[in-house]
């Protein structure tokens, strides 16, 4: 009987050499998409919202945004803790004028966390890192814009 179970189901050598690619596989992907994760939480964005009823032109530190039409954003996003400067004025051509600046402190999106340490005393030392948003908005009305003098 058993010699018929094992015609059945025959048994095959396990192949070290292929399992032991696969792990490796396998370990490759999990740190790929450990480090995509990190790049992406390392993040801080800023976003600008024309909330006027005019074109705005929207300088976010070097990179420039012409031409936002009313009730649209522009996002820039920059590695780690981050100062935006931010300066919009309206678009040329529609009979207004004004501008603003403003400067931003935002830090990258971060979860809330905590941990516990052995401390050097032999007890228990535990800290709290509190959340990051990650993203600081600002909404431009028309207010916003200070009239240059004519």
């Amino acid at each position: 009987m058993l010699a018929g179970m094992l015609r059945k189901y025959p048994v095959y050598p396990r192949m070290p050499g292929k399992t032991l690619l696969l792990r490796a596989s396998a370990m490759v992907f999990l740190l790929m998409l450990s480090v995509t994760i990190s790049a992406d939480e390392n993040l801080a964005k800023m976003t600008v919202v024309n909330n006027t009823s005019h074109y705005l032109h929207v300088l976010i530190g070097d990179e420039s945004y012409l031409y936002i039409s009313p009730d649209r954003s522009v996002t820039q996003e920059s590695e780690g803790h981050t100062t935006f400067v931010v300066k919009v004025f309206y678009s040329p051509g529609q009979g207004v004028s004004g501008s603003a600046e403003r400067s931003f402190d935002v830090a990258p999106y971060r979860e809330e966390s905590s941990g516990c340490t052995h401390g050097a005393n032999g007890g228990w030392e535990c800290t709290t890192s509190p959340a990051s948003p990650g993203l600081e908005a600002w909404s431009i009305a028309p207010d916003s814009l200070q009239q240059a003098s004519p």
